[in-house]
């Protein structure tokens, strides 16, 4: 928003002497709602998909290994977890770089 009004500030310097200098601050709300807010939507959505999954993964575990000593599913559901949580900060580390 502060980036639209210093935009039209300096570039309303060679119009018509009525308009010159003049900026508004709806002019960076419109751009925000016109251009902006489906993206940050999308990201929202994908974190929030990305939650979903940690967490229906996360019940699964425990239900699976509440009474099961079996090494072999331990380790499959650990490389499991260790996947969802890599995936888990790339979106992250790509929303928040997205958003900047």
């Amino acid at each position: 928003m502060i980036a639209a009004v210093a935009v039209t500030w300096y570039f309303s310097h060679g119009g018509a002497d009525d308009t010159k200098g003049q900026a508004s601050i709806m002019i960076g709300f419109r751009w925000i709602f016109k251009y902006h807010m489906g993206s940050i939507a999308f990201g929202a959505l994908i974190i929030a998909i990305m939650q979903m999954i940690k967490l229906a993964f996360e019940y699964f575990r425990k239900k699976m290994l509440a009474g099961n000593n079996n090494k072999c599913m331990q380790a499959i559901i650990c490389a499991v977890r260790c996947y969802i949580w890599s995936i888990d900060y790339y979106i992250r580390f790509l929303t928040k770089n997205a958003y900047i």
